[in-house]
């Protein structure tokens, strides 16, 4: 994804949250933003926060060619156990 884009919709994803902090998705999109900038921590813990907010699609997470960076990771495997 171009890097302007990237920043456009994480902002979009911000201002989402703003408005309303249970969007679920809002926070998974903020955590694929940050794995397309390379930033695993940081995706982690808004995936993190995705699930606290009702985000229930490991199939999603399984699939999306933005979380694919992720999905070896032991982080994401601990959360993926936790909210399974």
């Amino acid at each position: 994804m171009h890097r302007s884009r990237t920043i456009n919709i994480f902002e979009l994803f911000k201002r989402s949250i703003a408005c309303n902090e249970e969007i679920a998705d809002a926070y998974y999109g903020i955590a694929c933003v940050y794995l397309l900038r390379g930033k695993k921590k940081l995706a982690l813990q808004f995936l993190e926060k995705s699930f606290e907010k009702g985000f229930k699609d490991l199939y999603r997470i399984e699939t999306d060619a933005d979380m694919r960076t992720i999905r070896d990771d032991q982080g994401w495997k601990i959360l993926k156990e936790r909210y399974n």
